[in-house]
């Protein structure tokens, strides 16, 4: 597989629907999701049968629950998690380090673009709050 390599944060169907597109493309993926027990799943059936069902998982698409792994897996980043759980996520000190080392950043939304534990601020305020953070490589995408 040529390309490049791809890790998308988050196992939900737009999570998986994007992993699915970028391994289509050539590209080398490799999924995370926060929940150990479901990558089994995944792992077992090849199929999110939860968030996207009937659709197959490849087997050169790789799925994982290490989220070190899949950070450092990937050149370019593709964030596909609930807005509610992004402050923690970018909290990893790792994320931050990886991000000045990416090509791309992707922060992919439902349309759902506040943060709501306090301080209750927009997913683009949030993420201009951390130092780490080049407005040059993150783009938003609301679908």
């Amino acid at each position: 597989m040529s390309g490049i390599r791809v890790a998308v944060l988050g196992d939900g169907g737009w999570g998986t629907a994007l992993a699915l597109v970028n391994f289509r493309r050539g590209n080398e993926v490799m999924m995370w999701s926060a929940f150990v027990d479901y990558v089994k799943v995944l792992h077992e059936e090849r199929e999110n049968v939860k968030f996207l069902p009937g659709v197959k998982l490849p087997k050169g698409l790789k799925i994982t629950a290490d989220l070190k792994e899949a950070v450092d897996f990937g050149d370019v980043l593709v964030l596909a998690i609930p807005s509610q759980y992004l402050r923690n996520i970018l909290s990893f000190r790792f994320i931050e380090e990886a991000v000045f080392k990416r090509h791309g950043f992707f922060k992919v939304l439902k349309c759902i673009t506040v943060v709501p534990e306090p301080p209750v601020r927009k997913v683009s305020e949030l993420f201009n709050t951390l130092a780490y953070t080049n407005p040059g490589c993150i783009t938003y995408h609301c679908g």
